[in-house]
């Protein structure tokens, strides 16, 4: 919606700049923000319950149920990716800090590279 109502000649260039700055309102917001929630992956072949850990635009990550393997989102693959289990524990530890389960803190994650804008 917004990229059409920058070309409409009908909406004031007041108007289109207001929506450009909530969006961008809106995404500062979203990139700030650290979530945790439950869903199921299709995950070497058979459906896991997981626990899904999204830390802003940066990493999508999950970790099994019984907190035995990990892993993150691979946009450029998109698929996920397993990770070794030296990243379980900091996983669970992101998990019970979105949960406001354990106070904020340093978090060692796997990060991929921001890619250039297209």
């Amino acid at each position: 919606m917004l990229r059409t109502n920058q070309d409409r000649a009908d909406i004031s260039v007041s108007e289109k700049f207001r929506q450009v700055l909530e969006a961008y309102k809106i995404e500062s917001a979203y990139g700030s923000t650290i979530e945790a929630y439950k869903n199921t992956l299709s995950l070497d072949g058979q459906d896991r319950e997981v626990n899904v850990l999204r830390v802003g635009r940066i990493s999508l990550m999950y970790q099994t149920t019984d907190g035995q393997s990990s892993g993150y989102w691979d946009a450029s693959q998109k698929a996920w990716v397993a990770l070794d289990s030296t990243y379980n524990a900091e996983i669970l530890k992101g998990l019970r800090i979105a949960r406001d389960q354990a106070s904020k803190d340093i978090m060692t994650m796997p990060i991929q590279a921001p890619e250039a804008a297209q």
